[in-house]
């Protein structure tokens, strides 16, 4: 594609590549870093889960009931712990092969756009339509003046005579208020 553009010989011409393969390469490290994670949690598992298992067994044979609920205890705390670390690192894994699955898909695939754009000094096309919107401007315009002397005042002088009539009726009915209170 480059070719053939360069091809039509533009004036201005500049290119913008970009890739995705370093970030390929950091979710693939980032896996394998939560695999060796996910290695040594499963190994401290099994080694906390015999050793508690050893206790456990001498805790018996010396008959201690307190030590042996306390490692009890301890051991549920433990596995609970790591079995839930282990869960964890298992969902960001399968996030992060998801996400890098994603990638590899789209290496599959350019992403190209063209922005083409022409300078042109006179555009007569465009000059007729400034005209055009113009001149129905200036006849929306008269219309509008012609609306606000006719219809529009008069609206405005009958609002004027209905305030000039609540005031007189008001007038006269606080006259009839003076004159009874008068009295």
């Amino acid at each position: 594609m480059l070719d053939l553009l360069e091809d039509l010989n533009p004036r201005d011409f500049s290119e913008n590549i970009q890739t995705i393969q370093k970030s390929v390469s950091n979710t693939q490290s980032e896996i394998e870093i939560l695999n060796e994670k996910l290695k040594s949690i499963e190994t401290n598992l099994e080694d906390a889960i015999s050793s508690y298992d050893e206790l456990s067994d001498l805790a018996k044979a010396k008959e201690d009931i307190e030590s042996l609920t306390k490692l009890i205890d301890l051991k549920m705390n433990t596995i609970n712990r790591l079995t839930e670390e282990k869960l964890n690192l298992n969902e960001r894994i399968a996030r992060y092969q998801k996400q890098q699955d994603e990638q590899l898909d789209r290496l599959k695939y350019v992403e190209f756009s063209i922005s083409i754009r022409e300078v042109v000094l006179i555009n007569w096309e465009q000059m007729r339509d400034s005209w055009k919107y113009t001149v129905q401007s200036f006849f929306r315009d008269i219309n509008d003046i012609i609306q606000d002397l006719s219809l529009n005042l008069v609206i405005w002088l009958m609002r004027a005579l209905q305030v000039f009539l609540y005031i007189g009726f008001a007038l006269v009915f606080v006259k009839l208020l003076w004159v009874f209170a008068r009295r």
